[in-house]
């Protein structure tokens, strides 16, 4: 039975995948196409940022929710405790953010990106609360239920930033897009779930073992940014930049499509460590590495 549960949830995990990758490469090739290297520069430049931002605000939070949920904890009073959190979270790093943006252009010697920043930023708040959701199937392993969820968010990602760009909003329009996608997302978990129900959470170690997780995460995909940031900064040309975005995007194929394994596979070992369960955590880690190992090689080459 639970092997069974492994395959529907590997199942819906790869074809969310399939639906991200394949809208999200749809958005950057024809972004290109629209926008021409000089503006696609931009994008990438502004878009890399914001994913540092958003990782900050999602990563700790849906796999707290997840770990909670997973390891027994009633999943209604987690839900609301952290949605409660999460909302001031957002709030917190949004002004923070609208606070760092000269400190960004300045680093970046670019004071034309002003706005586009300034706009990009409003797409966390509804990116953080959609994590919410996010992280409260992944720990119920409703993994259906948070595919449909992220299937959503990429195609309505793909739908408003060509609605808003072939309307004559150009680059601003695609930010605009970016933040209303996440609404989508937002609302069917909202409506299928609701806000949760009050009661007494111990919310202090649900920040206890997020902080180290959102300080990881942040650190590690501005590794990843680092050297577009590098080009924009020295190079001074959005030209240059745009021709290194799209190379560097078309890179980082393997790590999107394998990318996504541990949140399947983190409920699974959460619920096993609940129960001491150690021989089945070595087990599925050890399988899970064995298959990756086996399927990045070839994907890279």
């Amino acid at each position: 039975m639970f092997q069974e549960a492994i395959v529907k949830g590997s199942f819906y995990f790869i074809s969310a995948q399939i639906v991200f990758v394949i809208s999200g490469y749809a958005i950057h090739f024809g972004l290109a196409r629209l926008l021409g290297p000089n503006l696609y520069g931009i994008y990438g430049v502004v878009l890399a940022i914001i994913s540092i931002v958003n990782i900050i605000l999602t990563e700790g939070t849906s796999q707290a929710i997840s770990k909670y949920i997973s390891a027994g904890e009633d999943a209604e009073i987690v839900k609301r405790t952290v949605f409660r959190l999460q909302f001031i979270f957002v709030l917190i790093i949004f002004c923070l953010y609208q606070l760092l943006v000269s400190v960004f252009t300045k680093l970046l010697r670019d004071p034309n990106l002003t706005s586009y920043l300034r706009v990009a930023g409003f797409i966390t708040i509804p990116y953080g609360l959609l994590a919410v959701f996010v992280g409260y199937f992944n720990g119920l392993r409703n993994f259906k239920e948070q595919t449909v969820i992220h299937i959503i968010y990429s195609l309505s990602k793909l739908f408003f930033i060509f609605a808003l760009v072939l309307c004559g909003f150009s680059l601003m329009g695609v930010f605009i897009g970016f933040a209303l996608a996440p609404l989508m997302g937002f609302w069917k978990g909202l409506a299928v779930s609701g806000i949760g129900k009050k009661d007494s959470f111990d919310w202090k170690k649900m920040i206890s073992f997020a902080w180290p997780l959102v300080v990881f995460a942040a650190v590690f995909y501005f590794l990843t940014s680092i050297d577009l940031f590098a080009v924009k900064a020295i190079l001074k040309s959005d030209l240059e930049t745009g021709f290194y975005n799209a190379a560097s995007t078309l890179a980082k194929i393997p790590f999107l499509i394998f990318g996504t394994v541990n949140s399947f596979l983190f409920p699974i070992i959460s619920n096993f460590l609940s129960k001491n369960n150690l021989e089945m955590v070595r087990y599925y880690i050890k399988e899970t590495l064995r298959q990756i190992t086996l399927l990045i090689m070839p994907g890279v080459f």
